[in-house]
Formats: C-alpha cells, sequence, structure tokens
C-alpha cells in the first residue's frame, strides 16, 4: 500500500502472508499468522508499526463464519494508537466507520470498496496518527 513504509502490521490477516518487515496478526492458529494473538491485547512495544491494515469481522455472523470473536471497534482502534508511530497510517476496512479518538487519529481519508454486485458496501478508513 505505501512502498516507503517498512514496519506493517496485518490486523485480522486471516490468509495473508507477511512479506518481509511486516507482521500478520490473527487470533486463528491454523490460518499460519506471524502471531496469534487478540487484537486488544498486541504484544507490541509502542511506536513498532508506522503502517496498520485492519480488516475486521463486519458483523456477528461474518465472525462466525470465519470462526474469529466480534470486535469492539473503539478498544481496538486505542490499542492500535499505543503501537503505530506519529504520522503512521492506520487502514481500516469495515462497513461502518470506526469510533476513534481525533486526539489519537485524524481521519485523513476514506474511499469506498466494492467488490461486486448485490453485496455490502464496505468503507476503507485512512487514519494518521495523532
Amino acid at each position: 500500500i505505501c512502498p516507503d513504509r517498512s514496519k506493517v502490521l496485518h490486523l485480522f490477516s486471516g490468509t495473508i502472508k507477511a512479506s518481509k518487515g511486516e507482521t500478520a496478526v490473527d487470533v486463528n492458529p491454523e490460518l499460519n499468522p506471524t502471531i496469534v494473538g487478540d487484537a486488544k491485547q498486541l504484544p507490541f512495544l509502542p511506536d513498532s508499526f508506522d503502517t496498520i491494515i485492519a480488516d475486521p469481522p463486519y458483523s456477528a455472523k461474518d465472525a462466525e463464519h470465519y470462526g474469529t470473536p466480534m470486535i469492539a471497534r473503539g478498544p481496538v482502534i486505542n490499542r492500535l494508537r499505543d503501537v503505530t508511530i506519529k504520522g503512521g497510517l492506520l487502514f481500516w476496512l469495515d462497513t461502518v466507520r470506526p469510533k476513534y479518538s481525533k486526539l489519537q487519529w485524524k481521519q485523513v481519508g476514506a474511499v469506498a470498496v466494492l467488490v461486486s454486485t448485490n453485496t455490502r458496501v464496505r468503507c476503507l478508513s485512512i487514519f494518521e496518527a495523532m
């Protein structure tokens, strides 16, 4: 997504395989992420990442389909700020605009994502860490 970024976190990574400089985190060990873990309790030091890409389950039905728990978006976004450098970017793909603190994040963009006909519209919200 951002070629000048070198420390990337793929949160809720699913089947995405991390490349050099990337870390994939998912709660499902069968998907072989770099780290098996919960999004609210990320095992990283402050300022560990300059870019975070997050694609959480959009609904309880989606969470059940993927065999993962539904998340509380607000606490996860708060935790992500802890591990993101100032000026770092968060790309959050969801069917809702997540609740966030304007003291922690500045929304710098949004893109509608249309996968195919007769599907939900998703929004890629782009935030900069304050």
